[in-house]
């Protein structure tokens, strides 16, 4: 019979820009084969499995085109759900359970209306004294593989703030990470002040991020909730 792919008809492509990077980006929704393995990394519930099953799949859907490893996390983040919304619906339905009679609950979620928010406070330059100013980057899919080997949550914290560091200035020149060795940023950042270090850890805090707030109503106390989710992995 030949190939019996050809017989499908062909798949819709569509068009997206990222938020961070504003590459503009054609995509197209993911095949039973692709939800096969979304479906299986949800199954695992393991952490680094979904991130990879959503990584392979969201390079399949914009057809090579998009760098994985150098992306940032929001806008593979913000593209699987674009692709997601395309592929199986506009709309996701979790299963909650209410906080206060523990009875389970539906609750419809639009994915149209998730854009990632924006702190109009945060900046990429960080002014740690008169003279020196760090410049960082957002964290890229290659960082969170990098943080599985951390033991603890200190220690990623530290490795992550390390990895995002893009550029030094100083008065004697501007440093740039990729011609300084990891060691010497962990050094640089174990010898901020506290007040310094919590501004590094400001610019975590503030970036952008794939966060919504859903109210509902638990159908049998009527209970008022908010359910907030954070992150892709929230609405797989």
């Amino acid at each position: 019979m030949g190939n019996l792919t050809s017989l499908i008809s062909t798949t819709p492509t569509y068009e997206t820009i990222l938020p961070t990077s504003k590459q503009r980006v054609s995509y197209r929704p993911f095949l039973v084969k692709e939800e096969k393995i979304l479906l299986i990394a949800s199954e695992s519930k393991n952490e680094k499995e979904i991130s990879r099953a959503m990584n392979d799949v969201v390079s399949a859907c914009t057809f090579g085109k998009v760098n994985m490893q150098e992306s940032s996390i929001i806008d593979i983040e913000y593209l699987f759900l674009q692709i997601r919304s395309k592929s199986v619906g506009e709309t996701t339905k979790p299963m909650v359970k209410c906080k206060k009679c523990n009875t389970t609950n539906e609750v419809q979620i639009d994915l149209t209306k998730i854009q990632p928010v924006v702190n109009p406070n945060h900046s990429s330059k960080i002014q740690l004294t008169d003279s020196v100013i760090v410049e960082m980057r957002y964290p890229k899919f290659s960082d969170i593989e990098k943080l599985q080997d951390a033991k603890t949550e200190t220690q990623k914290i530290f490795l992550l703030m390390s990895l995002c560091v893009e550029k030094i200035y100083t008065k004697s020149g501007t440093f740039n990470s990729n011609d300084l060795e990891q060691k010497d940023i962990v050094d640089f950042i174990d010898n901020l002040t506290q007040m310094q270090f919590k501004k590094m850890t400001e610019f975590f805090e503030s970036m952008p991020q794939m966060k919504y707030d859903v109210n509902y109503s638990c159908g049998k106390c009527g209970n008022q909730e908010i359910l907030t989710l954070k992150g892709a992995q929230d609405f797989f």
